[in-house]
């Protein structure tokens, strides 16, 4: 199957293969929520792609809603709501997250999203950028890399009255660290016909 030939390639509904999973941390904490939030939208998901977009739905979604879409153009834009059904653009525990871009590589066998999560406390905070990777090599396994880097002391911005481009050109400012990798593989779900 020619994988950059068609947007079918990576349409239909993923899920978690665990051989395929390792996490490589430098120390990040994470919450409690944050890893319920990554459950609800990582363990198995359906994908449709519609150049310029790829549409994005978990399985496990905890509100019902419309799907994510990502346009993949490498414009920063505003994400509406992520493939679990929660808006993006609200206080979710001292970050504003929906912020991203999106761009293909190597004639659409990889798609690649950068979604930043922008403090919004007074003063000096840290910012988050998550990087993930969708490679596909075989017509049944999708693997996907998660990258966080994070960036100390963002000075104060007033970072809701600008636009997604605005913001992230004062993310270029900052350097980024990764603190955390996340490799991880998913077959796709066959429908009974395919058996």
């Amino acid at each position: 199957m020619d994988l950059s030939s068609s947007s079918l390639a990576w349409d239909g509904t993923w899920r978690f293969h665990s051989p395929a999973f390792q996490v490589d941390s430098s120390g990040l904490m994470t919450s409690v929520l944050t890893v319920v939030r990554s459950l609800s939208m990582g363990l198995g998901f359906h994908l449709v792609l519609s150049p310029p977009s790829l549409f994005v739905r978990s399985e496990l979604a905890l509100f019902s809603t419309i799907w994510s879409e990502f346009v993949l153009d490498g414009k920063p834009r505003v994400l509406r709501v992520f493939p679990n059904g929660e808006s993006t653009m609200s206080n979710a525990g001292g970050l504003m997250y929906g912020d991203y871009m999106g761009f293909t590589i190597d004639a659409n066998r990889t798609l690649c999203v950068d979604v930043v999560c922008w403090p919004v406390q007074g003063g000096t905070a840290s910012c988050y950028v998550i990087r993930l990777v969708l490679r596909r090599s075989l017509p049944h396994f999708l693997q996907i890399s998660a990258t966080v880097q994070v960036t100390h002391k963002v000075t104060d911005q007033i970072t809701w009255n600008m636009t997604a481009a605005e913001r992230m050109d004062v993310l270029r400012r900052y350097t980024l660290a990764t603190v955390l990798v996340v490799e991880v593989g998913y077959t796709r779900a066959l429908l009974p016909q395919e058996g």
